[in-house]
């Protein structure tokens, strides 16, 4: 992996990216689990990206229960258009519970 990472945030909701076949990209959320909501990626197909890690980053200047980021690092495995979907929710309060949500459109190229 190189250093030299694509990270999309918040404010990239419902943008197009173009990513080389076989690098990395960062989707970094903006998260406060202690509310209970935490994001969660709702929709992708490993045929083209193959999602590698997922970890939530706490500030380390803030105090506990200060919103950190729910990073998730993707692997652009083949050619071809992916949606991916995310949603910030209370899992165990259902669908109803979604206060956000987040998509993007990554298409890998050779």
């Amino acid at each position: 992996m190189d250093d030299q990472k694509l990270i999309i945030t918040n404010d990239s909701d419902g943008k197009t990216f173009m990513i080389n076949q076989n690098n990395y990209f960062i989707v970094r959320l903006v998260e406060n689990p202690t509310t209970g909501f935490q994001w969660e990626l709702e929709r992708i197909h490993d045929n083209i990206l193959s999602l590698e890690q997922e970890t939530f980053i706490q500030p380390v200047d803030e105090g506990m229960g200060a919103s950190g980021f729910k990073e998730y690092l993707f692997y652009a495995k083949s050619p071809g258009k992916q949606y991916i979907k995310f949603k910030n929710w209370r899992a165990w309060e259902g669908e109803e519970s979604a206060i956000d949500n987040f998509h993007i459109i990554i298409e890998v190229i050779k």
